[in-house]
């Protein structure tokens, strides 16, 4: 889109749809890491042994401190954007696989 061109609304539309998408893969995948104050830890623990699992609970509180310092740091930015690239790549691939979008 250059820039004095007008938008039509398809294109609004389009790109509020990737704008969407790319927030909404974003927050699932980061909400998957297996830390315990996230959901990735639940299904991540279910694997676990009880022997094990408790012994993660019981440093719970240092894990979400690592957490929070990997965010701040942005030491976990990397890996969160390279997996984020690749799976838009195969949603914008298979989105194309149908024809009336091409």
């Amino acid at each position: 889109i250059s820039s004095g061109s007008v938008l039509t609304t398809a294109q609004i539309i389009l790109i509020l749809c990737r704008l969407f998408s790319t927030l909404n893969l974003g927050q699932a995948l980061f909400n998957l890491i297996p830390c315990p104050p996230l959901d990735g830890s639940r299904i991540f623990y279910v694997f676990l042994p009880p022997k094990l699992y408790f012994g993660v609970m019981k440093y719970e509180r240092y894990i979400s401190l690592a957490l929070l310092v990997l965010l701040y740091t942005g030491l976990l930015s990397t890996p969160l954007s390279w997996l984020m690239t690749r799976i838009l790549s195969g949603m914008n691939t298979v989105v194309g696989l149908i024809p009336f979008l091409r």
